[in-house]
């Protein structure tokens, strides 16, 4: 316990800290690491680096995780009694000071391993409560029906009209500006979304070691409450990791930005898939007129446009616009009006994970071998795995030992996919992998399977095409960017399933279409490296930052 404390001691600067764990409690720290604790404190400490507070620790079993709330400062009660409750931590202030104090919505152990339900609609009570159970047993029954609806739905973008008269205009600072502090290291401020696996976050990270490796410090920052199964990455970056999201209300986020500032020599911030950094945007201006804003966005969500919305909302407020694929470029200088050499169009290739030379590829040459088809990515909504549940149900129906099927990675729709598979019958027909190395997963497929509802542009083909894996996919986002026509197939679930069995069912046929394929993969991902990647893009803007800083 010694360890502990000083770990949580750390995070807060020295000052005095007291912790109470029930069982329960310890066994999920244990679990997770005590470092997700000081993570909160972290946050907590920044934002009232002087008064004394008072933490709750509540177990959250299902996604999406609440976040912090309010508690009455020594009267817990309730809080901790009825919902869950793992502990408590108190850390010492100003007694002169009031306290602060916050419920923490910490992930449960079935949470964290990705074995609890996923709540389609967040809503814990009432009305929105019976409606996400609804949809939920739907989407169990009926999925392929559920997305057909989806499908006709999301043919419009009424949001992209909305942006321009909602969009910020650029400050123009007026009075004086208080010097930073030249002692201080100049700080790259990233702030994400979450610390969950994915391939925006995989950027991210990548992104802020490009920082770190410039000579710049490096601040972490979280807006959605999540298990942030990936805080080890962010630590091995930094130690200025601040897991606000979990414990956070409205009002502390305001003072957590500004405080921020106070503690680092904030010369940049790059948003990735962070509402509060866009709401913030407005006020770092004001205190720091010379900050360098940026912002990475990788898909337009349909019906809203997501962060790409925002992004557009807040253009003014931002010097560089990255997107990551031609068509993500498209909307912003020629749907948005975005002048074109504020939008920076650099592809994530040559990231971690993607060969830096491809692999020499052992092909079928007998179509009687088994054709190997895989499908690797978070179990999420957007990543629609029932899509591929289905693919595999009539690819095995129609032509039974034709194909074998590889199923890599976890997520909300854990305990979905499980049913899926006992209740079709698949369970022995498909291996499942939990996440592992990609490399082991593609040297087990000849095509990877894309059955995503919506993408930017997928770091999974990248990996793939440099593993020498063939890419079929649904014709979203700027896919059209990494996969070849014959291999793209519509975004509407019964028309993908059409043609993707067709073509499936053709290449186990003749083993020499896909070398041919292949061989046309590899054209147009050497097309798309010719494009100067990101990472040597923002390698020479984090290096310039830091001189210019010195």
């Amino acid at each position: 316990m010694d360890d502990i404390l000083m770990t949580l001691r750390d995070a807060v600067g020295g000052r005095d800290v007291t912790l109470s764990l029930t069982s329960a409690g310890r066994e999920i720290f244990d679990r997770i690491s005590y470092d997700w604790l000081a993570g909160v404190l972290r946050a907590m400490d920044v934002a009232y680096p002087e008064q004394s507070f008072d933490l709750v620790l509540r177990a959250d079993t299902r996604e999406p995780m609440e976040s912090g709330s309010y508690i009455s400062p020594g009267l817990p009660g309730d809080t901790f009694t009825k919902e869950g409750g793992l502990g408590m931590v108190t850390v010492a202030g100003n007694p002169a000071m009031a306290r602060v104090a916050r419920r923490v919505s910490v992930p449960s152990l079935s949470l964290w391993a990705g074995d609890t339900a996923f709540a389609f609609v967040d809503g814990r009570h009432g009305l929105r409560r019976r409606i996400g159970q609804a949809y939920g047993q739907v989407y169990d029954r009926a999925p392929l029906s559920l997305d057909r609806f989806k499908q006709y739905r999301n043919n419009r973008k009424p949001w992209l009209k909305d942006t321009a008269s909602r969009g910020a205009d650029l400050l123009e600072r007026v009075g004086p500006t208080a010097p930073s502090d030249p002692t201080r290291p100049p700080t790259a401020w990233f702030a994400l979304h979450w610390l969950e696996p994915g391939g925006a976050e995989a950027w991210a990270f990548e992104s802020a070691e490009l920082a770190r490796d410039a000579g710049l410090e490096v601040v972490i920052t979280v807006d959605r409450a999540a298990p942030q199964r990936d805080l080890a990455r962010a630590l091995s970056i930094t130690p200025h990791v601040y897991l606000g999201a979990n414990v956070f209300v409205g009002e502390d986020w305001s003072r957590f930005g500004r405080m921020v500032l106070d503690r680092h020599r904030v010369v940049a911030i790059h948003i990735h898939h962070s509402a509060m950094a866009y709401q913030a945007l407005p006020r770092l201006r004001h205190l720091v007129p010379d900050l360098v804003a940026i912002d990475s966005t990788h898909i337009a969500e349909h019906r809203t446009g997501g962060f790409v919305r925002q992004s557009l909302e807040h253009s003014d407020l931002l010097d560089v616009h990255h997107v990551i694929s031609p068509t993500l470029r498209d909307t912003y200088v020629l749907e948005a009006g975005i002048p074109a050499e504020r939008v920076a169009y650099r592809p994530l290739t040559g990231l971690r994970g993607q060969a830096d030379e491809r692999a020499p590829r052992a092909t079928r040459t007998d179509a009687r071998q088994p054709l190997r088809v895989g499908f690797l990515g978070r179990l999420a909504p957007q990543k629609r795995p029932f899509l591929f549940l289905e693919l595999v149900r009539r690819l095995s129906k129609a032509a039974p030992g034709r194909f074998t099927f590889v199923m890599q990675g976890s997520g909300p729709l854990e305990q979905f996919v499980a049913r899926q598979l006992g209740r079709t019958g698949l369970a022995g027909v498909i291996e499942r992998r939990p996440w592992g190395p990609p490399s082991e997963f593609f040297d087990a497929i000849d095509v990877l399977a894309i059955t995503s509802d919506n993408e930017g542009l997928t770091l999974t083909a990248l990996e793939a095409d440099s593993h020498g894996v063939l890419v079929l996919s649904a014709d979203v986002g700027s896919q059209v960017t990494v996969v070849v026509p014959d291999l793209l197939a519509p975004r509407e679930p019964v028309a993908f399933l059409r043609r993707a069995s067709a073509m499936l069912t053709r290449l186990a046929a003749d083993p020499a279409l896909a070398p041919r394929l292949l061989d046309e993969q590899r054209e147009i991902h050497d097309r798309l490296r010719e494009v100067e990647p990101a990472r040597d893009y923002f390698s020479s803007l984090f290096a310039a930052l830091r001189e210019d800083n010195q």
